[in-house]
């Protein structure tokens, strides 16, 4: 039994050494232009047919190498060295039969190292006129090897090592360019130019909406895929359209609608051009204004729009009839309440208490409360269905009486977990428009940056809007926007004005704040405004005629006569 296991032993040490059989190669790397040894470069045995990697090595100091290559099933099967190295010219060896004894190569291997070069050129559109701030990349392999900027000119340089690339030129409002075999030489500056075609593709327009609609009023939101300006078509059936635009390039749009009539149908449509001029319009959409609400009060009435302190308690009734909530502002002294309907449902919203800062409200039919701070927001579920229906936000308080927001939703989340929003005036009372200040400030974002869209509008007290700009930044943690009007050049007169903060952010979600303020310039700036140009310049002409009559009369009286010397001859 002993002597059959040494057997089996002995098999598998023969079956094992003919596995494992094969040959050592040695020989030098050298560098082909100096002949001294290249140091650590990567030597690989690689059978001819297919590539497959037998074995692998580095080469010590003086270049030298010796590595193992096994003998394979096909005895008559060639392979390759190949010689590996950064910087330098990878090489591959001619063929060598695959044998089981030892071989040292006739000659050595020579590797080429790679010497840089330079591409030089511009990136010009059609017109010849240079690209600045294009993008050139140049790759191997779909691999970027190196990247820069064009100057302000479109000129720019790249420096590489020697070899054929394929260059990718991208720039805003172009169509990207690519060209293939570009070749580098050493120790060459080539020129190479691109002019990347002209982009005449329009923004895609997307997620078109109408929010914040009120009696005069309303907010049209809408997304592109690239940077655009923003303008919006409307009208109502039959009449001629009318447009709001903003000239700032944003792919998130913002677009208030003023001075429009209640309870009235509007059709609309937005627009939007890149830099290029591209244009695109979206479908036609519409929307109906609310009502002008008057509520019932027994024999009195009162506009929701001011305070419901001359009615009943219960100033619910809206125009006749109690409206089907979608959005409304009202402002209400406490122990009031408003009264609307959720899919045919009677529901009302009761301010139960007031302080300077804070409002506490009761939403029914089942009582919820809730306490406000002013710019908070509160959701109530009043229908049953575990979602939100009613959001109501405190906007501000003002003479004892709280601006309230009431909207319509249909919300698992509310969007009031995302951030706060506060709308300040540094002064509400100024002499003339240039003296205000706004201060937006935006907390509790999170840690993700968040793009606002910001839209400034300035109502007089006619509901005409007067003024109107937009902005975008991007919210972090915690963001304060400051505005001063000082170089908007309009002169406002005296009077009652309303300021509109519009916030658009992550794509659908609006807000709206406002704050009242008032310009009242002094007696003296009246008169003076009031005076026309040429008033001024007729009173400087008579007052520079007196005082050259005055100089010159008062010269003449100082004038001392000639008198005479000696007496007469006689």
């Amino acid at each position: 039994m002993m002597i059959i296991l040494l057997m089996m032993f002995s098999v598998f040490l023969l079956a094992g050494s003919v596995l494992v059989s094969g040959s050592v190669w040695s020989s030098y790397v050298l560098d082909e232009k100096s002949g001294a040894g290249i140091l650590e470069v990567n030597i690989s045995a690689v059978l001819s047919l297919d590539g497959t990697i037998m074995n692998s090595t580095f080469t010590d100091t003086n270049g030298f190498f010796s590595i193992f290559v096994p003998l394979v099933n096909n005895v008559n099967e060639a392979f390759r060295f190949s010689a590996s190295k950064t910087n330098y010219k990878n090489t591959l060896t001619q063929a060598w039969p695959n044998m089981a004894s030892d071989f040292t190569l006739p000659m050595n291997i020579s590797l080429g190292k790679l010497l840089s070069g330079t591409i030089a050129g511009r990136v010009t559109d059609p017109n010849m006129d240079g690209i600045g701030g294009a993008s050139v990349f140049a790759t191997q392999a779909n691999v970027i090897i190196n990247s820069t900027l064009t100057d302000s000119n479109g000129n720019y340089s790249l420096s590489l090592l020697d070899g054929t690339y394929t260059f990718l030129i991208t720039a805003s409002g172009h169509l990207n360019q690519t060209i293939t075999n570009v070749v580098v030489l050493e120790n060459t500056t080539s020129t190479q130019d691109f002019t990347p075609s002209l982009e005449n593709i329009p923004p895609v327009i997307f997620n078109v909406d109408a929010t914040l609609i009120a009696s005069s009023g309303a907010v049209i939101i809408w997304q592109t895929d690239e940077l655009a300006n923003s303008s919006v078509f409307y009208n109502t059936l039959g009449a001629s359209s009318l447009v709001s635009d903003s000239s700032t390039l944003v792919t998130s749009h913002l677009v208030r609608l003023s001075s429009l009539s209640p309870s009235t149908l509007y059709f609309y449509n937005v627009n939007s051009c890149d830099a290029l001029g591209n244009c695109n319009s979206s479908s036609t959409y519409n929307f109906t204004t609310s009502a002008v609400v008057i509520d019932s009060c027994g024999d009195n009435v009162c506009s929701n729009e001011e305070s419901c302190s001359s009615c009943s308690l219960d100033c619910g009734a809206c125009g006749g009839g109690i409206a089907e909530l979608t959005n409304m502002t009202r402002i209400l002294r406490q122990g009031f309440k408003i009264m609307f309907m959720i899919e045919g449902e009677v529901y009302y919203l009761e301010l139960v208490e007031l302080t300077n800062t804070t409002a506490v409200i009761i939403i029914s039919s089942e009582p919820q409360q809730a306490t406000l701070k002013i710019g908070e927001r509160k959701g109530f579920e009043v229908t049953g269905d575990e979602y939100y229906d009613v959001l109501v936000k405190l906007n501000n308080i003002e003479d004892d009486r709280a601006n309230l927001t009431i909207s319509y939703i249909h919300k698992n989340i509310l969007p009031e977990r995302l951030f706060d929003i506060k709308l300040e005036l540094e002064n509400s009372l100024i002499k003339s428009f240039d003296e205000l200040v706004v201060i937006a400030t935006f907390e509790n974002f999170g840690t993700e940056p968040t793009p606002v869209t910001l839209l400034f509008t300035i109502l007089n007290k006619n509901g005409e809007e007067v003024h109107s700009e937009e902005h975008t930044i991007i919210v972090e943690t915690e963001e304060v926007f400051r505005r001063s009007f000082a170089d908007v050049d309009i002169d406002l007169p005296n009077g009652k004005y309303t300021f509109i903060l519009t916030t658009l952010y992550n794509v659908i979600v609006v807000d709206e704040f406002r704050q009242e303020f008032e310009i009242e310039k002094s007696a003296i700036v009246r008169v003076i405004e009031q005076i026309k140009i040429w008033h001024i310049f007729m009173v400087f002409i008579v007052i520079s005629i007196f005082a050259w009559y005055f100089i010159y009369r008062f010269r003449k009286l100082r004038r001392i006569p000639k008198s005479s010397k000696g007496g007469s001859k006689k």
